[in-house]
């Protein structure tokens, strides 16, 4: 949005520019998980935006497997469930999509009854 403000002053407005919410967080990960609550760290603009320097980040995640990808290796038990569970899905699929398109008839149907009722 652009608008000019009838001001010759060139000292920073306040009014113009409120503070705004910054790049620092109110809280951190455990503590919002937790259910905490937190009010926006705001900043001001007077001097432009400056960015914190950021943190390391740090994780409790698993580190990558052994043979470099991030991805586990799966065995051939591992496969053949997966390759099952994708059969399993795709038969509920196809099924959903042939009700799918029965109720688009009836729905079709019901609609040319109450066309012809309604026109008499």
């Amino acid at each position: 949005i652009s608008f000019t403000v009838p001001r010759k002053a060139e000292c920073f407005h306040h009014d113009i520019f409120p503070d705004t919410v910054g790049d620092t967080p109110s809280l951190t990960s455990d503590e919002w998980l937790s259910g905490k609550d937190g009010r926006p760290k705001l900043i001001s603009l007077e001097k432009g935006f400056v960015p914190t320097q950021q943190k390391e980040f740090k994780t409790d995640a698993p580190a990558p497997t052994e043979n470099g990808n991030k991805e586990p290796v799966l065995d051939e038990t591992d496969n053949k469930q997966i390759l099952a569970a994708y059969h399993r899905l795709r038969g509920d699929y196809d099924t959903l999509q042939a009700e799918l398109g029965a109720r688009d008839v009836r729905i079709r149907q019901l609609e040319s009854q109450i066309t012809q009722l309604s026109s008499k």
